[in-house]
């Protein structure tokens, strides 16, 4: 089934099969219906008789349980009656021609009032005959996992939910709260996961991951949920729990994450984590300011120490709240009155810093009375809210309506956060855009940061090569600053290494930040990749960098951030 390129995708599965018409054996349309509800009252599934309209004209008993009720279904269409499933578990709007998609043999999860089911369709063979009828197939799911798992919501290393699926189980235990049924969330995050990870290789980082998830999971119920929230970030959702029992829950997972040992090419390692505690009570917060407020637990944890547990309370969450809903608020009335702003910075050659080889785009927000906002101020807001995916295609939307009315070969690169690099629609709206505008994608370019990059590995390893076979660029940005591994380096199809700032201002005053950028430099150039030095404010600092050999700067000594005059 194809949705539109808003909705979320859905798990498409086999087809039974494929029944001749039955008036074909010389039954009247009587003796048919007969035969057949006598079939279907005999069967587990939910079993609906459709006409060749797509209408419901009777269902077994199954069916019409799973369907809300036959009074309420017979005669409607049968897309009117049933919600998709996308693959975060969410229920969203079934498209007009469900029953024609489904003839032509396609499939899909379906959401239902008591859980999901698989729908399934069996039809004559030529459904313009007067006598042509249908038989929709729905075989309920056992379980939410697997109904995610049909849906394609779990998290695909662990085996346990992802994110946007735990967001809807939050929702639906808040929910549950306004009935009085605490409660409670736990934001678990490994410490010093990344060294563990760098020691270890990539392999060895996923296997970890899998032990500790194994962890958690054994010390919950079985009405508990566990998810994967990010790259070292897990959540678990305590049905029915106070906040005193999910506290003494984080304590129990503590104790046994402190006992364990993994081990790993002959080393063991010892491994930590944080926990932040929140109830979910009838308070009224979404499901996006509880992590907010649970992940806030979680830091305060991390700061106090290995294997520490912090428990959000009340007023702390009811101020954290309203400053993050001051800025959800800010952001959305800055898309809708257009008040975000691009600005540009250009990347000039080291030897000649008059030859301009490209620009990067920054993104800036002017307040209610005019006043510009850092990125730094709005992008974090923006990346709790799940508001980066629409202001990076903004961005993009700006940038090539710039460039189509200009003039030249000036490239222009332009920063893809890690949202949108797992957002598989994002690809889609690149190639829509450049062939709106006409622009060259060569003239375009891609930033995209080594966390981002490694965290999403294979979405970013497929978004360049299918951008970059229309021509495009990549830059990995601030490389040294995470997780840099070579392995990483060798996979991801780049063209240029954005060498971090914090090593090359420093490079000077302090050996060990020269040694960075010239090992940097050397690699990159192995690997046939240009290199970029950012933070380049002084003559002396460019010099270096031109012995050293890297190919290009960026900084206060060629140019300061301006705006672009867009039309």
């Amino acid at each position: 089934m194809k949705p539109n390129s808003s909705e979320p995708k859905w798990t498409l599965s086999t087809p039974l099969s494929t029944l001749r018409d039955i008036s074909a054996l010389g039954f009247g349309r009587e003796e048919a219906l007969s035969l057949c509800q006598l079939l279907a009252d005999n069967t587990r599934e939910g079993v609906i008789f459709l006409d060749r309209q797509g209408q419901v004209l009777m269902a077994n008993a199954t069916g019409s349980t799973l369907l809300g009720g036959s009074r309420q279904s017979i005669g409607k269409p049968i897309n009117q009656l049933l919600q998709a499933m996308s693959p975060d578990g969410y229920q969203c709007r079934v498209e007009e021609g469900l029953f024609e998609r489904l003839c032509e043999g396609e499939t899909c999860t379906v959401a239902l009032s008591h859980g999901a089911a698989d729908l399934y369709l069996i039809h004559s063979r030529n459904l313009q005959s007067k006598n042509a009828y249908a038989v929709a197939w729905l075989r309920k799911l056992n379980s939410p996992r697997e109904a995610m798992l049909r849906a394609g919501g779990l998290d695909s290393l662990t085996g346990f939910a992802g994110r946007q699926a735990f967001e809807n189980a939050l929702s639906q235990a808040m929910e549950r709260a306004q009935s009085g049924i605490s409660s409670g969330l736990l934001y678990i995050d490994l410490y010093h996961f990344k060294v563990i990870n760098e020691s270890c290789g990539n392999d060895g980082g996923d296997e970890l991951l899998k032990q500790v998830a194994g962890i958690f999971v054994s010390c919950l119920r079985g009405k508990d949920m566990l998810a994967r929230l990010g790259s070292d970030e897990f959540g678990v959702l305590l049905s029915d729990c106070s906040l005193s029992g999910a506290s003494q829950m984080a304590s129990r997972i503590v104790k046994k994450v402190e006992s364990f040992r993994f081990r790993w090419s002959g080393q063991e390692l010892a491994i930590g984590i944080s926990i932040g505690v929140v109830a979910i009570n009838a308070e009224g917060e979404s499901a996006n300011q509880l992590l907010a407020a649970a992940n806030a637990s979680c830091n305060a944890a991390k700061k106090s120490g290995r294997n520490r547990i912090k428990v959000y309370h009340g007023d702390a969450r009811i101020k954290a709240r309203q400053e993050t809903m001051q800025w959800l608020s800010r952001i959305q009335k800055a898309i809708a009155e257009d008040r975000f702003i691009l600005y540009a910075q250009p990347i000039v050659a080291t030897a000649d810093i008059s030859q301009q080889h490209h620009a990067e785009v920054l993104l800036r927000m002017r307040d209610e009375e005019g006043l510009l906002i850092s990125p730094g101020e709005f992008i974090p807001a923006a990346e709790q809210f799940g508001l980066m995916e629409e202001l990076d295609r903004l961005v993009l939307r700006k940038v090539l309506a710039f460039m189509s009315d200009q003039k030249g070969e000036q490239c222009y690169a332009v920063n893809v956060s890690g949202a949108s690099l797992g957002d598989s629609r994002y690809c889609d709206y690149v190639c829509k855009m450049l062939d709106e505008t006409g622009v060259d994608p060569a003239r375009i370019q891609f930033e995209i940061t080594e966390t981002a990059a490694i965290s999403s590995r294979r979405a970013a390893i497929e978004l360049m090569r299918e951008l970059g076979a229309r021509g495009c660029k990549f830059f990995l940005d601030d490389f040294g600053r995470g997780q840099s591994s070579l392995a990483y380096l060798r996979d991801l199809p780049v063209h240029y290494i954005k060498i971090d700032g914090l090593f090359v201002k420093n490079m000077l005053r302090d050996a060990k930040d020269y040694a960075m950028v010239s090992t940097i430099n050397h690699l990159a150039h192995v690997m046939d990749l240009q290199t970029v030095a950012e933070y380049v404010e002084s003559e002396e600092l460019r010099d270096a960098l031109e012995k050293l050999g890297v190919d290009f700067v960026q900084g206060y000594l060629v140019s300061r951030p301006e705006p672009l005059k867009l039309n």
